[in-house]
C-alpha cells in the first residue's frame, strides 16, 4: 500500500518505484565490476576520469566518493541553485561542482553526499565509454535476473508509483542526471533477487568484502545516521542481533 496524495491505492508485484537512495549499491557494485576487471581503480583519483571536475577535486578518489568521506557537498543546503530536481544534463552539474569548494579534505571525514554518487557515474561512464544505462542491464540486471529494474522511467505500459513531496507529486523525469544516487526503478521482487545476488555471486570474493566492509564511522548525531558505519553503497550495523 501506498499514499498517492491523500488516496490509499494497492500496488501489485508489478508496480515499479523509484528506489531512491537503494540506487547507490547498484553504482556500487558497477564501479566494484569494473575495478575486479582493471577498467579503473578504487585509489583512482576523480579527475583522472573527469577532468571537467578541475583542481578543487585533484585528491578526491573513487574510494572517498564510495565511503562519503571526499567532502564533496550534498545538494541545495550547500551548493546554493542546485538541487536533486534541478533540470540539469550531468555536464551542467560538473560545471557547478568545478567552482563549489569542498566541505572538507578528501579522507578526513564522513559527509554524506548523493552528489558524490552522482558523480562516480561520471567516472564510470567516462572509464568505459559508456552509458550507465547499458552497463547496468549488462552487469547488474542481467547476471542478477532483474526482469523489471531500469535506469529511469520504464517504457511501456507498466504500472508505476507516484512519488510526493510535501503533499506535491514529484515529477518522475526530475532524476535523471543523477543516475547513480535516485534513478533506478524496480519492484519489490526484484530488489528481494538482487539483494541475495548482490551477497551471493554477483562480486568476487575480494570485491564483495570491500562492499561489505565498514570503511568510516558514521557520527550518531549525523543527520543520516542509520547505523554505525558505511561500506560502500551500503550502512553497516546489526539487525536483531545479527550483522547487516
Amino acid at each position: 500500500m501506498l499514499i498517492d496524495g491523500a488516496t490509499v491505492v494497492s500496488t501489485g508485484d508489478d508496480t515499479r518505484q523509484i528506489v531512491a537512495s537503494v540506487s547507490k549499491q547498484f553504482i556500487a557494485a558497477a564501479v566494484l565490476l569494473a575495478d575486479a576487471d582493471g577498467i579503473l581503480r578504487l585509489a583512482d583519483r576523480a579527475v583522472e576520469h573527469v577532468p571537467d571536475l578541475g583542481p578543487l577535486y585533484e585528491k578526491v578518489t573513487i574510494h572517498h566518493l564510495l565511503t562519503h568521506t571526499s567532502g564533496v557537498p550534498h545538494w541545495t543546503t550547500e551548493v546554493p541553485g542546485l538541487w536533486i530536481s534541478d533540470p540539469l544534463s550531468a555536464g551542467a552539474r560538473l560545471a557547478v561542482l568545478a567552482r563549489t569548494p569542498l566541505q572538507s579534505e578528501p579522507g578526513e571525514r564522513w559527509h554524506y553526499s548523493s552528489i558524490g554518487y552522482a558523480l562516480l557515474v561520471s567516472v564510470l561512464e567516462r572509464a568505459t565509454g559508456r552509458t550507465y544505462g547499458d552497463l547496468f542491464h549488462e552487469w547488474l540486471a542481467g547476471p542478477a535476473r532483474l526482469t523489471a529494474s531500469t535506469v529511469g522511467l520504464p517504457g511501456g505500459d507498466v504500472p508505476i508509483a507516484a512519488g510526493h513531496r510535501t503533499g506535491i507529486p514529484v515529477p518522475v523525469e526530475e532524476l535523471a542526471s543523477v543516475a547513480g544516487t535516485g534513478y533506478v526503478w524496480s519492484t519489490s521482487e526484484d530488489l528481494a533477487r538482487w539483494t541475495h545476488w548482490l551477497h551471493h555471486g554477483l562480486l568476487p570474493d575480494e570485491h564483495h568484502a570491500r562492499l561489505v566492509t565498514p570503511h568510516v564511522e558514521v557520527p550518531e548525531d549525523d543527520q543520516q545516521h542509520v547505523a554505525p558505519a558505511y561500506g560502500y553503497g551500503l550502512f553497516q550495523g546489526e539487525l536483531a542481533g545479527q550483522r547487516a
